[in-house]
């Protein structure tokens, strides 16, 4: 037996051409409604949508975050192999100097050149840095922050 009611549980009201199989051109649905949604229904699709929105941005941020930190250790791990081959490289230049002056001044003179250049050296740029952690410091220091020089106040 053939039920004319739509998943809906109302009637299907279309009339069909009795040759072919195709609904007749003046068919009604009976369907559709005339009335637009209500302020209420438009207010909780609103929500609905914004809940939607930040859930995707959420998911969106973390899964940029741990983009970030997997690059970000890839990238520290690739720096790490810098500093260590450049370490080596540096080893080599020394090695190389005490070599080349070994047998103009003795091996034993030339590893002490070498290493008082490199203590000098270290000196410095320690003493540049400490300089430089100083700068930072008067730059936060209270009492030459009250005025400046070109404040009329």
């Amino acid at each position: 037996m053939l039920d004319n009611a739509s998943p809906e549980g109302q009637d299907n009201k279309t009339e069909w051409d009795a040759g072919n199989s195709n609904p007749a051109p003046s068919a009604v649905r009976s369907t559709e409604t005339d009335q637009e949604p209500s302020l209420g229904d438009d207010l909780s699709a609103l929500i609905d949508d914004g809940k939607a929105y930040v859930e995707a941005e959420l998911t969106f941020q973390k899964s940029r975050a741990s983009f970030a930190g997997q690059e970000a250790k890839a990238g520290i791990g690739f720096a790490l192999a810098m500093f260590a081959l450049l370490h080596l490289a540096l080893i080599g230049i020394v090695v190389g100097l005490i070599l080349a002056l070994g047998p103009i001044v003795g091996f034993f003179p030339a590893t002490g050149i070498v290493v008082g250049v490199l203590l000098l050296c270290t000196a410095l740029f320690g003493w540049l840095a400490v300089r430089r952690f100083k700068g930072i410091s008067r730059a936060f220091d209270n009492k030459k922050l009250e005025t400046s020089p070109g404040d009329t106040a």
